[in-house]
Parts: structure tokens; sequence; C-alpha cells
């Protein structure tokens, strides 16, 4: 019995020692874990440049609509400016008062005229 209770002690430590992982393995799940990080880095660098592209062109349409409605409201202003000074030219070409049709009586009472007998 005495050997037997050896033997099984003896089986329990060789399986203990053996189901531990080796250096081997623990170096390759280490430099699997750094490779994962670098890759979730590298993505994420991709993303950041990817997004402040969008970012630039969101930046520049909105320059650009802002440079437009600049443009426009100085056309706008520049059209105002000109039909003014023709304003004034033309009230200033009129030398001629204008005459004012005499008014007619209107009747007070409606179908109300003067008869004449």
């Amino acid at each position: 019995m005495k050997r037997m209770y050896g033997f099984f002690v003896a089986a329990g430590l060789l399986m203990l020692v053996s189901c531990g992982q080796g250096a081997a393995e623990k170096a390759a799940a280490e430099q699997a874990r750094l490779d994962s990080i670098a890759q979730a880095e590298a993505a994420a660098a991709k993303q950041a440049v990817l997004d402040s592209i969008a970012q630039a062109d969101e930046a520049a349409a909105a320059q650009a609509k802002l440079d437009s409605m600049q443009a426009a409201l100085e056309e706008a202003n520049q059209k105002a400016e000109a039909a003014k000074k023709t304003a004034v030219k033309a009230t200033k070409k009129v030398t001629e008062p204008v005459k004012e049709e005499p008014v007619q009586a209107k009747p007070s009472r409606s179908g109300a005229t003067k008869r004449t007998e």
C-alpha cells in the first residue's frame, strides 16, 4: 500500500508540474498580446487621420459657403448703391410738376343723382 501511495503522490506532482505553461508558451502569449495592442493602436491612428481629413473637408466646405454668401452680399450691396444713384439722377431730371386731376363729387346716397326738370 505504501508503494501505491507513493506512486499516486509522484503522479500528482508530475501532473502539477506538467500542467503549467512553459517559457516558450508564455513568450508566445505575451508576443500575441503585444501584437494585438500594436494593431489596435495602428487602427486608431488610421481612423484619427481619416477623421481629421473629413473634418478638414467639412471646414473647407463651410468656408466656401461663407465666401459665397459674402460675395453675394457684396454684389447685392453694389447693385443697391447703383440703383440708388440711378434713382437720384432720375428724380433730378424731372422738372415738371405732376398735374392733379380734379376730383368729381360723389353722390351722398347710392343711386341718388340730381334730376333736372
